[in-house]
């Protein structure tokens, strides 16, 4: 009985060495698709997506994924002309994925160009930096395309303003990360970001106008995941073999305790009507 789990996790990953690695880095990315279609469900059930094209897309999205975990595990990458974990091949999957997604989501569309820089900022590390450049450059055009396209058609769900607004940030959020973190090294990007993050963030506490929050949370997000992200890995990569469960759980404590200040916070708007936070509503 105490032999099952090595049992399972040997015919999911397979036996110890670099293809068990290569597979175990497809699995969160299957698990990412499988949760994104959850959320998406919630979104149809909102109204936010049309049924037909989430389902589309979540079928995209799944069998994708699930035939690049089928690629390693049965041993056919090592056959392909392509690098054995095939980092670009599924990078631009997840790209390709994620511009359908911003396609069709509408009001919610502001979130899909955060995951974006997560891809975008894994690629900056797992690839050289040459590679990465161009898958850079791949997701911003790709992205870009669909932001014209979509505001060329009259569709009410993406103004042509707000559509200038996220391209003209995702330009710089894309480029300026991408260079960032090639030229001045992880730990200075940590420090930058660290820096950067709760500025936008105050900005955007602080706007007078909707399209002053607007422009602050499109470039504080992605920042805030890209921090996120980089923080994780560096810990990963830092902490000894014993410590890392811990060092990751104090991580996702800190990240916990700031989304619940966020939302206990009192709202200035709220505090003259006797609301605001988690306190009592009039």
């Amino acid at each position: 009985m105490s032999k099952l789990p090595e049992i399972l996790i040997h015919v999911l990953v397979g036996p110890p060495g670099k293809q068990r690695v290569r597979v175990s880095q497809t699995l969160p990315v299957l698990l990412t698709f499988v949760l994104f279609a959850f959320v998406q469900h919630v979104e149809v059930l909102f109204g936010l997506i049309n049924a037909a094209a989430s389902m589309r897309l979540t079928l995209f999205n799944l069998s994708g994924a699930t035939l690049f975990y089928l690629l390693i595990r049965s041993g056919l990458n090592e056959k392909l002309p392509l690098e054995p974990s095939l980092t670009v091949p599924q990078m631009v999957f997840c790209l390709a994925a994620l511009t359908w997604s911003y396609a069709i989501t509408g009001p919610a569309r502001g979130a899909i160009m955060s995951i974006m820089m997560l891809v975008l900022a894994y690629g900056i590390f797992a690839l050289r930096p040459s590679d990465a450049r161009r898958v850079a450059l791949l997701g911003f055009g790709m992205l870009s395309f669909v932001m014209v396209y979509k505001a060329l058609l009259a569709d009410q769900r993406y103004d042509p303003h707000v559509e200038l607004v996220h391209f003209a940030f995702a330009a710089i959020v894309t480029g300026g990360v991408a260079m960032l973190a090639d030229r001045v090294g992880r730990r200075r990007t940590i420090v930058l970001l660290a820096w950067l993050t709760p500025l936008f963030c105050a900005l955007g506490a602080a706007a007078p106008t909707f399209w002053i929050l607007t422009a602050s949370q499109t470039v504080a997000r992605p920042f805030a995941l890209a921090l996120a992200m980089l923080a994780t890995v560096a810990t990963v990569e830092d902490m000894p073999r014993n410590s890392r469960a811990y060092a990751l759980s104090l991580l996702a404590m800190a990240a916990g305790l700031g989304a619940g200040v966020a939302v206990a916070a009192p709202q200035p708007g709220a505090v003259a009507d006797g609301g605001g936070g988690l306190g009592p509503r009039r």
